[in-house]
């Protein structure tokens, strides 16, 4: 890094100015300037800021291979996870709460959050409400069962206890059919 200093101006007094340096004409006159003041100009030269690699070799990427494979053994647990959750928890049409009677914990937290949002997703038109279950590839529909009738099933954590419900559980696969059939 330097600094330089530039002077901007006239110059010094008796100098020609800037523009005498182009050949005088016969019988012409150089032009006079009139006196400006005196600037001073501090200006920085730094090397040049390179952006990015320096030329040459190519950087060395890394090897992702094993995160991949991870990454992919991973997904395949989990698909075949939901695939095993899919297969306990569809059912041959409508059924009762009765019909999930011990069933594992971690099915029973899939399948009664897929009913509470199904409840939610209650449609009075169409009689019924549906909802995609997370953690498994099912759509689970939901209508009312018996009116002021409440059921009670025992799963293998504990007791379920609330109204009676029909509930139908459909493969992902199929689940656009059964939802465009209606309830079943």
């Amino acid at each position: 890094m330097s600094v330089v200093q530039l002077v901007v101006g006239p110059g010094p007094p008796g100098a020609p100015p800037a523009s005498s340096h182009a050949p005088a004409r016969s019988g012409c006159t150089p032009p006079t300037w009139p006196p400006t003041p005196v600037h001073r100009i501090e200006v920085t030269l730094r090397e040049h800021e390179r952006v990015g690699r320096p030329g040459g070799r190519p950087r060395k990427l890394a090897d992702t291979t094993v995160d991949r494979e991870d990454a992919l053994a991973r997904a395949r647990e989990e698909a075949q996870l939901r695939r095993r959750f899919a297969r306990v928890l569809v059912t041959p049409g409508e059924v009762g709460l009765e019909h999930f009677a011990g069933l594992a914990a971690d099915a029973s937290v899939i399948l009664l959050r897929a009913v509470e949002a199904a409840l939610q997703e209650f449609d009075p038109v169409l009689g019924f409400g549906s909802a995609v279950a997370e953690g498994a590839n099912v759509v689970v529909r939901v209508r009312p069962g018996v009116a002021d009738r409440q059921v009670r099933v025992e799963l293998a954590e504990g007791v379920l206890t609330g109204p009676d419900l029909l509930i139908r559980v459909d493969a992902s696969e199929r689940a656009d059919e059964a939802i465009a059939r209606g309830a079943a």
